[in-house]
């Protein structure tokens, strides 16, 4: 352990007499290229010209119609079987199924305290 945190000032410090090659970036590529802005200038709100803003309409891309104000609650039915069980059915255009059973529910099949 004793050799692990000498190893690793060692290297903080730029090795055991400045003796290790150190690295600086001389390219002007590497400096010409601006950085991406990042999450933190979207988050402060700062602004960025490479992209267009989410309000512009995209080429080529057309809108779907937009839904109607209102729209008509489906039709439902209840069904009384002849053993005295209920079903409420709903017609939908969406391919699923749903059931739910409840019984003796609702206050009338409470009893007192």
């Amino acid at each position: 352990m004793c050799r692990t945190a000498v190893s690793r000032l060692r290297h903080l410090k730029g090795g055991v007499g400045n003796l290790q090659a150190k690295r600086y970036a001389t390219s002007s590529a590497v400096a010409s290229r601006p950085s991406s802005p990042g999450f933190f200038s979207w988050l402060t709100g700062e602004r960025t010209s490479s992209l267009p803003s989410l309000d512009t309409p995209l080429e080529g891309v057309s809108l779907p119609p937009s839904l109607p104000d209102f729209v008509q609650p489906g039709k439902f039915k209840v069904t009384t079987l002849d053993n005295g069980i209920r079903i409420a059915s709903e017609t939908s255009v969406n391919a699923g199924a749903s059931i739910g059973i409840y019984l003796d529910c609702g206050s009338i099949y409470e009893t007192p305290v």
